[in-house]
């Protein structure tokens, strides 16, 4: 397990001097030149995944629809889907989010969780470190790559150069993982160490505003969010909650109980509520005088 916050980091834009967030245009144009963008993507056999995201902040989830590409990183690929299918991200948070960097997410909400994921070996860099684009994260040495990935807000062609093989991508609601709590480095920012030592334990009471990832499963969203383990983690029946101002926004991604649709069909429900009373109270007189009639009868 990595025994400092410098061991398991994005290197490179943000932990060097400012001015090497800086680039020149030929160095970029030669980056895009020699990393192709878009170039190399298998459709067939790309594999969907889903994440839901939940800002603690206010209290909303969304889904976020990725797409791993095994032709484009293989190992990459291969590491990340197994984690997935083995539930391990569940639960961690976002600790180091700049939004005109990236997002950086991966260690474990239970720290024993770790245990048994060791370091891979990198694979080439064929697809730029573009917006939308998911990498690992590594301890700036080769093959030094574990279970810590990170989103590209921006075009981060600097790192193609370092080793960071984009694996994954964005394909719906990026406008999700712009939502995502900043959470910037230096004084203040949460220690990887005791992250990795207490995992939710520690950050979650120190920085309760955190977004986090409710659950990450293989899949598209309506498959996922139906998924019995998703509704029974969550609070309510809505595995999205219905009180919050962060909608998701991409097509495909409806909010469940949205406003319009929820408002329209509650009234709809009030309104067949309301006749089945009537018509139900009604129906209770009519048999109460029927049986006072028959009693009157009878006597």
């Amino acid at each position: 397990m990595p025994a400092n916050d410098e061991m398991t980091t994005v290197v490179g834009l943000a932990s060097s001097s400012p001015t090497a967030e800086l680039h020149s245009e030929s160095r970029e144009l030669q980056d895009a030149e020699e990393v192709g963008e878009d170039e190399v993507l298998d459709a067939a056999e790309s594999v969907p995944v889903t994440m839901v995201l939940h800002h603690h902040a206010t209290g909303s989830k969304e889904a976020v629809q990725m797409e791993v590409y095994p032709n484009l990183a293989p190992l990459g690929a291969e590491r990340f889907l197994k984690l997935v299918d083995a539930h391990f991200y569940d639960g961690a948070c976002f600790f180091r989010v700049m939004k005109k960097f990236v997002a950086q997410v991966g260690i474990p909400a239970n720290p024993e969780m770790s245990e048994g994921w060791g370091e891979f070996k990198d694979d080439p860099v064929r697809q730029s470190n573009t917006r939308g684009w998911i990498s690992f994260a590594a301890k700036g040495q080769p093959n030094t790559r574990s279970f810590q990935f990170f989103f590209n807000y921006r075009d981060n062609h600097g790192l193609d150069s370092q080793r960071f093989a984009p694996f994954a991508k964005v394909i719906a609601n990026m406008e999700g993982v712009d939502r995502i709590k900043e959470m910037k480095d230096g004084r203040g920012a949460p220690s990887q160490a005791q992250i990795q030592r207490l995992g939710n334990e520690y950050l979650l009471r120190k920085y309760p505003d955190l977004s986090c990832i409710e659950v990450m499963r293989r899949g598209e969203p309506d498959g996922v969010i139906g998924q019995e383990s998703l509704t029974s983690s969550t609070t309510g029946s809505d595995p999205f909650g219905a009180s919050s101002s962060v909608g998701v926004a991409s097509p495909g991604f409806s909010r469940l109980g949205s406003s319009d649709e929820g408002s329209s069909s509650g009234s709809l429900v009030l309104f067949v509520f309301v006749l089945a009373v009537l018509f139900g109270t009604l129906g209770g007189c009519r048999r109460a005088n029927s049986w006072r009639f028959a009693r009157d009868l009878e006597d």
